[in-house]
């Protein structure tokens, strides 16, 4: 039953179509996009797949493969050692104030925060951005300006 769940969960997922080119714009703006996620490693490869994401990042780190997950800093810099980067400059998308920003704020790294709709839970960290959509806070990194060196943008 957990199986036919997972597989019903890739089978019916569709990414934003404005996320793809923002990230290839992101690409071409020198940032390294990596995703970061939480689960098991055929469920969330099988959807970046599925939505075609995986076509326009430069990799990705999943905990169940790491053997550490967000909040942690560590999958963090592993993320970045993947892109042959390090956190300098690097900036994390998510919707978890607590896996997402909680872990970008214990990494020292920039972040925007998903709202979704939803406001700000109280924490003792607050996100550097929010945004409704991925695009748009894709967007308003690159509206920082071009990284020092090649930098690494994280999602979830």
């Amino acid at each position: 039953m957990v199986a036919e769940l997972r597989r019903g969960m890739v089978e019916h997922i569709q990414a934003d179509p404005a996320v793809g080119p923002a990230l290839d714009r992101a690409r071409a703006a020198g940032w390294v996009p990596v995703v970061i996620t939480n689960g098991a490693v055929a469920q969330q490869e099988a959807k970046l797949r599925r939505t075609g994401l995986d076509c326009h990042l430069a990799g990705w780190v999943i905990s169940e493969g790491a053997g550490v997950s967000k909040p942690d800093p560590a999958i963090f810099r592993l993320a970045a050692a993947q892109a042959g980067l390090d956190l300098a400059g690097a900036w994390m998308i998510g919707d978890s104030a607590h896996a997402d920003i909680g872990g970008a704020h214990a990494a020292a790294i920039a972040s925007v925060w998903l709202h979704r709709g939803r406001p700000w839970p109280q924490a003792d960290f607050a996100p550097t951005r929010t945004a409704a959509t991925c695009a748009e806070a894709i967007t308003a990194i690159l509206a920082e300006g071009r990284p020092r060196q090649p930098g690494v943008i994280t999602a979830m």
